[in-house]
């Protein structure tokens, strides 16, 4: 955050405020976390 000057959120994929418009999601796997940047 610091170094970008961003916010970053992590959340799971349970969580109901995620918003995934790029439904990225859905193609995570384990150690193979789907990111989503606007």
């Amino acid at each position: 955050e610091s170094e970008l000057k961003c916010e970053v959120i992590v959340g799971n994929e349970s969580d109901p405020w995620i918003d995934d418009p790029a439904n990225r999601s859905s193609k995570a796997k384990p150690f193979r976390p789907a990111i989503y940047v606007e």
